[in-house]
């Protein structure tokens, strides 16, 4: 085990003295802790009693995280994010639409190279494209 600091590992900035002092063991372990998914790797390199330690000193650490023991680091994004992956698959549904994106000001701004992030922009389709997608339920599109 090394007791290498963030400052030696070039991990923290050399303004950030209170970051720099903090040992590698001690960042390792509030990973762990905070951790939802851990991945136990290299099982196929352990054996009985150092695999059984392995464990318990990940769930001493975090009994609530998912824990998935793995050999070859064989992984998948599926198998690490579950549902979350095929959520995310599911945010570009592919058929435009419109929203606004809007602040406290009720006047939307028309100029299109805009970039005030105070002002209303909308960010319609041109009105020549309809929406075609037959199970669209917005009712801002054109159907």
């Amino acid at each position: 085990m090394t007791w290498d600091t963030a400052a030696t590992r070039k991990w923290a900035g050399d303004d950030d003295k209170c970051a720099g002092a903090r040992q590698v063991p001690e960042l390792l372990a509030e990973q762990v802790e905070a951790a939802d998914v851990l991945i136990l790797n290299k099982i196929d390199l352990s054996e009985g009693e150092q695999l059984d330690t392995a464990r318990l000193v990940v769930r001493s650490l975090n009994k609530d995280a998912e824990l998935i023991e793995t050999k070859f680091g064989e992984m998948t994004p599926e198998k690490i994010l579950g549902n979350i992956a095929e959520s995310l698959k599911e945010v570009d549904d592919g058929h435009g639409h419109s929203h606004e994106h809007s602040s406290h000001d009720s006047s939307a701004c028309s100029e299109p190279d805009c970039t005030d992030d105070s002002h209303s922009h909308s960010h319609e389709q041109p009105s020549s494209e309809a929406c075609t997608d037959a199970d669209c339920s917005d009712t801002s599109h054109s159907h």
